[in-house]
């Protein structure tokens, strides 16, 4: 790592040296504002080394602080990020590759009209383009920024982990653009969708006669995306830069060294980049940084003065999820034995029947539609009373917080049809919920999740020189 990153700063000076600029020519100053649910308001400002040449000269498997700065700055969709002296014409163009001068900039949303199935698997990403020489070449890079969740119908997409088994198959879809079925199933469908609209986009803008270069990050939701599409473009021998920031596992393989030009920074009292959880066997491509931003709580404080850093302990969220989840294979299982479910028993038959029929109408097309449950037969037991049983498998939790945020009917009509399954998960939840609410939880996550709180990290990185240890 040590060579590599001699190797970044001679390639550095040689540049510098060649275009006849000092480095401090080239350093563009940002300043971000930032804003957490229910606390105060605050400005991050720091500065970057910015020149086109860059993507031509730096090598892509060398950890760069200025292109992580870039890309932090880059995947926000609500336009905080300024850089000083740059103008902004557009709302649309706000993202920062425009103010460094890209051209072609288009915020693309993926709708959820243009598919028949999966339409929540959706996102919205920046992409543009510039073109530039360098030693006697022509250079045409592509910058891709992809957000992070925007809203209930991304959230869905999250939970969406899936499993490539008949029970699944059965109950979502056949999944035609899940093409890695060992990837999260809603992060790999999505990023398809979005590598064939980058691939109309190159289409339109791309210059045969100039080396491409592609340059993709993303935020989040966004990371996970943009790390599946960075072994995409590498995979087709495309020089690629890319950093995710604060990507959730997203895929499942066999580690290898093949994308060490692939960078994840993630930080230890976020609880994003730690789901789903590690039994799930899911990981990220490339090099992960990550770093716990407790421990550079000075460098907070210094850019924040006016707004201390808390930092999140979310070993109780990774507790309750490992407890209730487990597995991938165990999420999506349901008991064979009605053990540990709920049972309901009626004096007549007929009343049974009324009943249980119910439950079978309410889990094909009702507020409930298309969970993972499954209502046993009307049997007489030993008290002769008539009776059936309900469970299901833990992705019923997933289905339930989907039809809430899908809006498939009020939330207390859903929890009150759903509650016949959560007896099973309520001691785990209940134990989860106190936790969450008695260290004030929600907060000191999004301010160790949003794109302020990894601007403050990768400075962080960049004063301890942290990008030499490499963590995997």
């Amino acid at each position: 790592m040590k060579s590599n990153k001699l190797i970044l700063i001679l390639s550095t000076l040689v540049s510098v040296v060649s275009v006849g600029c000092s480095p401090e020519d080239n350093l563009v100053k940002y300043s971000y504002h930032s804003a957490i649910q229910g606390r105060k308001e605050f400005d991050i400002k720091d500065e970057f080394f910015y020149e086109d040449s860059m993507f031509a000269y730096l090598d892509e498997t060398c950890f760069s602080y200025d292109l992580a700065k870039m890309a932090a700055l880059a995947v926000d969709s609500s336009k905080n990020n300024r850089l000083e002296g740059k103008v902004v014409t557009k709302t649309e163009e706000g993202n920062i590759f425009t103010q460094l001068g890209f051209e072609n900039t288009k915020y693309i949303t993926l709708n959820a009209n243009d598919y028949e199935e999966d339409k929540t698997d959706l996102t919205a990403f920046y992409i543009s383009n510039k073109k530039f020489n360098y030693d006697g070449e022509k250079y045409q890079v592509f910058s891709v920024a992809v957000v992070g969740s925007r809203g209930p119908i991304d959230f869905v997409s999250n939970f969406d982990i899936g499993i490539d088994n008949s029970n699944y198959i059965l109950n979502e879809g056949s999944h035609k653009e899940w093409v890695n079925r060992d990837n999260h199933k809603g992060y790999d469908v999505t990023s398809n969708r979005v590598s064939k609209k980058i691939d109309e986009y190159l289409g339109q803008y791309q210059n045969k006669d100039y080396k491409t270069i592609m340059y993709l990050c993303g935020h989040s939701r966004g990371g996970a995306i943009s790390n599946i599409l960075g072994k995409e473009f590498t995979d087709r021998n495309i020089k690629t830069f890319s950093y995710a920031i604060a990507a959730p596992a997203c895929v499942s393989f066999e580690r290898n060294n093949d994308y060490k030009n692939l960078f994840v920074i993630s930080n230890k009292n976020d609880l994003v980049p730690y789901l789903p959880p590690q039994d799930y066997g899911f990981q990220t491509y490339g090099i992960t940084y990550e770093f716990a931003m407790e421990d550079y709580a000075d460098t907070w404080n210094t850019m924040c003065p006016d707004y201390e850093y808390e930092h999140s302990n979310v070993d109780a969220v990774k507790t309750f999820l490992t407890d209730v989840f487990k597995n991938r294979v165990y999420s999506y299982t349901i008991p064979s034995e009605f053990e540990d479910c709920e049972s309901r028993a009626f004096e007549t038959e007929a009343e049974a029947n009324v009943e249980h029929q119910k439950f079978v109408d309410l889990y094909k097309e009702g507020t409930l539609e298309h969970v993972h449950t499954k209502v046993g037969p009307v049997t007489k037991n030993e008290d002769d009373e008539y009776e059936f049983s309900l469970t299901s498998s833990p992705a019923f939790l997933f289905d339930l917080v989907n039809s809430i945020l899908l809006g498939k009917g009020n939330i207390v009509s859903i929890i009150i049809d759903a509650l016949p399954f959560l007896n099973r998960y309520l001691p785990d939840f209940i134990d989860f919920a106190i936790d969450f609410i008695e260290i004030d939880l929600m907060p000191k996550i999004l301010m160790s999740h949003l794109c302020s709180g990894y601007l403050i990290l990768i400075k962080a990185m960049e004063d301890n020189d942290l990008a030499k240890w490499k963590i995997n």
